[in-house]
């Protein structure tokens, strides 16, 4: 396999799912309910193509754990069968969240990537400003369970959560220049990623069905390495509206680059 397909097909998911990441604070009414499916389309430049790669589907419903309502946000993200020739992504991320404040209370992934294969826990025992304790429970091929009772500092949160928090943040006063910060827990290694979104101001955005919306424009501050190979490689536009549903990414990968349209 090429070192394209590599670079890429280990990343997708991530990818996709980095241009939602925000702080976690809430703003009422909520921007979502219960019943909502959104539905994205990703497309991989190499060289001189456009290659249709992927579809993620993010979807709410209710759920009942801990005693609590809570919503149920899943995100399913999968290669087309044309790219699955090229490199295989099946990828289902689950995180129940409080309905009270939308806090979260356990994350779930399962990853398929190729000959990749990964299942992760995340419960939050306590989410406060001050402190976020989570257990972990992660299951690789051919390997024990790896158990882990991680402390963090500050609020922070996992990457489905980190979606529908972004749709909540209240961005009504916010001024061209100004800075979000955010911390997102990835694997169960301990480390919180202090990341940031710079706003960019306002902007109109035409979809592939050749619809227009009035849009936010944000640059997130990037985890660089073998995706990134600058902080500030990717842009984000949200739709300027209640809703605040993301509806067009555009960002510089090591090798090639990738957009991903609402649908």
């Amino acid at each position: 396999m090429t070192t394209n397909a590599n670079i890429f097909g280990r990343k997708i998911t991530l990818f996709i799912f980095l241009f939602y990441f925000s702080l976690s604070s809430f703003s009422t009414p909520k921007a979502f309910s219960i019943g909502e499916k959104l539905e994205y389309d990703a497309y991989f430049n190499w060289g001189m193509i456009w290659l249709k790669a992927a579809k993620v589907d993010f979807t709410v419903k209710e759920a009942f754990i801990k005693n609590q309502k809570a919503y149920q946000l899943t995100v399913a993200g999968s290669t087309i069968k044309s790219f699955d020739k090229i490199f295989t992504v099946r990828d289902t991320l689950t995180s129940f969240v409080s309905q009270q404040d939308c806090s979260p209370i356990l994350h779930k992934r399962i990853a398929h990537e190729d000959s990749y294969w990964a299942e992760d826990h995340f419960y939050f025992d306590q989410y406060s400003n001050q402190e976020t304790q989570v257990r972990t429970v992660c299951l690789r091929k051919k390997t024990l369970p790896s158990k882990k009772n991680l402390s963090l500092q500050g609020s922070v949160t996992d990457l489905v959560t980190a979606i529908y928090q972004l749709r909540n943040k209240d961005i009504s006063t916010i001024q061209t220049g100004d800075q979000i910060p955010f911390s997102i827990l990835l694997e169960n290694d301990g480390i919180a990623y202090n990341l940031s979104l710079t706003y960019k101001g306002k902007t109109t955005i035409k979809t592939k069905k050749g619809e227009t919306y009035k849009c936010h424009k944000f640059i997130p501050k990037l985890v660089t390495g073998d995706l990134f190979e600058n902080e500030n490689d990717m842009a984000i536009y949200i739709s300027d509206d209640d809703r605040k549903i993301p509806i067009y990414v555009e960002a510089k990968l090591r090798v090639g680059s990738i957009k991903v349209y609402f649908s």
